[in-house]
């Protein structure tokens, strides 16, 4: 298996450093059945693609694409019909009970859309979740919770509760809470879909910072301006992979135009199809 867990060349053939993979996601397929209407969906068929160490990944699709599909099977919280994801050299499939919640918890950090903060705990305590299920050293980790907010900005927010703060507020609450355990993997889905054109430039700006230091992201989005903020854009329809875009030298708006004619591309094809029907 130790092949499948470094890269070694680009989709030019160029040498590149080895970088490590954190993820490979091989071959997975799902389905759901609707018992009212007797309908299956395929959410998910034969997705496989990897992700390495340092970088910042944009799925996009259309709403029933697959994408939060794919990225509850990425957090463990779903399971393949078939296929397989490894973490490094893990089975996900082989991971016990007990070993799963200590990769979610340990080893990744989930950024909801909905934010998913209790009402009833502060800002600092709805951030210090994570630490107190690891049962980390409380002072350690109020520590690390304090410097987290301050360096999102949100230090002096800490006393009050999440009804109290502002959508980007919340969210970059959100942020500190899933860099709480320090996450190889950053996951978010749609997460910028509950704030306003001015949060989410904040936030995507975090991001972009994060991913600078080294930080792991994978993220769902179907907005093309937001997925021009990744270094790769996986393009996916009907539960597959129909396209990736890498951003080598291109700057932010070069890299958009390019996404901006993916989906153009796809678009006219869509229709053409349509038409022959």
């Amino acid at each position: 298996m130790a092949e499948l867990f470094t890269e070694e060349n680009d989709q030019r053939g160029d040498l590149r450093m080895k970088k490590q993979v954190l993820v490979y996601v091989h071959n997975l397929h799902k389905t759901y059945f609707s018992q009212k209407n007797g309908v299956s969906c395929h959410a998910l068929s034969g997705m496989e693609f990897r992700i390495y160490e340092g970088d910042f990944i944009a799925v996009m699709g259309a709403s029933g694409s697959g994408k939060s599909t794919l990225l509850n099977m990425l957090s463990g919280c779903d399971y393949p019909d078939k296929g397989e994801i490894f973490i490094g050299d893990r089975a996900m499939s082989k991971l016990k009970k007990k070993e799963l919640a200590v990769y979610r918890r340990d080893e990744i950090g989930i950024i909801f859309q909905q934010f998913h903060l209790s009402d009833y705990l502060t800002a600092l305590e709805n951030i210090m979740v994570p630490a107190v299920l690891a049962e980390k050293e409380e002072k350690a980790a109020g520590e690390r919770a304090r410097m987290l907010a301050d360096r999102l900005h949100i230090k002096n927010l800490l006393e009050k509760y999440p009804y109290e703060l502002s959508g980007g507020e919340k969210q970059r609450c959100a942020i500190a809470r899933a860099l709480m355990n320090s996450p190889k993997l950053l996951l978010a889905d749609e997460p910028t879909g509950q704030l306003d054109r001015r949060s989410s430039e904040n936030f995507l700006q975090i991001l972009e910072s994060l991913n600078r230091e080294g930080q792991t992201i994978f993220m769902t989005t179907h907005d093309p301006y937001i997925g021009s903020r990744a270094g790769r854009v996986i393009f996916i329809q009907d539960g597959k992979i129909y396209h990736e875009l890498r951003r080598e030298t291109e700057d932010r708006e070069e890299f958009y135009g390019n996404i901006m004619e993916t989906l153009s591309e796809t678009l006219f094809a869509e229709q053409k199809t349509d038409g022959e029907i």
